[in-house]
């Protein structure tokens, strides 16, 4: 089932030319490979690029291979039900809080965060801070809006806040539901001078590809757009299965005090600014 799903398996060996090239491979020859650790994550996580940074730095301090697909978040959760990866990497806390009370997941495990934004066309909306104020505006005036057309993290924050406002973006009727995920979504938006929900990285990188998008930044800063990303070992008592000792080794990895810098970092080089925040202490 998890082959099926539509996402975007990387190997740890590609990425290490990819990111350390023949000096770093001739190191990793070393390396004694112990097994692989499964993960479903989601597509924006991937396609930021942090775990094809991350994977073979993970491989050299533990041995562990990490292979991952990216899906949409309820897939990303399906999967994890299923017991078909050892950990699952998401973002949408509601979810993961239901995973784990249900027994699938051992426990939620706080990495990184970033915000979504709300980018569109500089006029007739002035830059602000208040989502709800400009979505009402959005919905009163029958701007233009794209919703993502899968069920993502940024499609369920999204919803939440249309549904906090008692309001249905179906009525307006310029919203648009685009066909593919978060890239098709801001791609419609670009071509159509929408107005769209995404994550920051998400922006940034498809800013650093296109900077003549004819969007900005619209909204930012409002605490409902808080992005919070964690971690969730798939429970080995009911997926006996699971590589329960990779996903422990991996999760304590990652919220060391060392790789939480190296997550601050990531990106800054590139886009001027950090993609995600660590933030592993905050639990």
């Amino acid at each position: 089932m998890l082959m099926r799903k539509i996402g975007i398996i990387l190997l740890v060996g590609i990425c290490s030319i990819l990111m350390f090239g023949c000096d770093e491979l001739q190191t990793m020859e070393d390396v004694e490979v112990r097994g692989t650790l499964t993960m479903a994550t989601t597509i924006s996580t991937a396609e930021a690029g942090l775990l094809n940074y991350l994977a073979p730095l993970f491989l050299r301090a533990s041995g562990w291979e990490l292979e991952y697909i990216a899906t949409e978040t309820s897939e990303a959760l399906e999967s994890g039900r299923n017991g078909e990866v050892d950990i699952i990497f998401v973002h949408d806390p509601p979810s993961e809080i239901v995973f784990v009370a249900e027994g699938f997941g051992v426990a939620r495990v706080p990495v990184m965060y970033n915000n979504y934004v709300l980018i569109g066309p500089e006029h007739p909306i002035s830059y602000g801070h208040d989502i709800r104020a400009v979505f009402i505006e959005i919905y009163e005036q029958e701007l233009p809006f794209v919703s993502i057309g899968e069920d993502s993290g940024v499609s369920r924050r999204e919803s939440s806040i249309w549904a906090s406002l008692d309001l249905n973006p179906r009525n307006n009727s310029n919203h648009i539901i685009a066909s593919g995920g978060l890239n098709a979504s801001v791609s419609l938006a670009k071509q159509t001078l929408s107005y769209c929900l995404t994550d920051r990285s998400t922006w940034l990188v498809l800013q650093n590809n296109d900077t003549e998008t004819g969007l900005r930044i619209i909204v930012e800063g409002d605490s409902l757009l808080f992005n919070q990303y964690g971690l969730i070992a798939i429970n080995p008592e009911l997926h006996p299965r699971v590589n329960n000792e990779a996903a422990n080794d991996f999760i304590d990895w990652i919220t060391s005090e060392e790789v939480q810098t190296l997550i601050a970092r990531f990106g800054i080089e590139e886009f001027g600014e950090s993609l995600f925040l660590p933030n592993a202490d905050l639990e």
